[in-house]
């Protein structure tokens, strides 16, 4: 695939990611698919996911959050390794310790994707939280 293709797929997948749906998330995905969520005030003991799971995950995740916008600051390809800087908001459905349903939560993320046959093979999450 060509950078530029490489980057579709990528972006493709975080529009995917921001729908909600999972049809629409799993046509992004290999069957073998793997996710790495790093700790973090959402996962606090950070998270390895199959594809089943990413699924559950994702379906479950729509109780928790609304909205979800990810907007790309840094995007880089190396091969079929695409990594991104991006600025992802949400709205809280439900209340967390510091922020009650309805706040808005941002973080700063770094996403690193495996890409394989034009779909995500595997991602890294680095997630930084933003205060409110």
């Amino acid at each position: 695939m060509t950078r530029a293709e490489t980057l579709a797929v990528a972006r493709s997948y975080l529009n995917a990611v921001e729908s909600g749906t999972t049809a629409e998330l799993r046509r992004h995905l290999t069957t073998d698919f793997v996710q790495r969520e790093w700790p973090n005030p959402m996962s606090p003991q950070g998270a390895s996911r199959n594809l089943p799971e990413v699924l559950q995950a994702a379906e479950q995740g729509r109780e928790v959050v609304a909205d979800q916008v990810f907007q790309i600051a840094t995007e880089a390809v190396d091969g079929d390794r695409v990594i991104l800087e991006v600025n992802w908001s949400a709205t809280l459905r439900v209340d967390f310790p510091d922020a009650p349903t309805g706040t808005r939560i941002r973080a700063r993320v770094a996403i690193f994707l495996q890409i394989r046959d034009g779909r995500v093979a595997s991602q890294d999450n680095y997630d930084h939280y933003l205060p409110g």
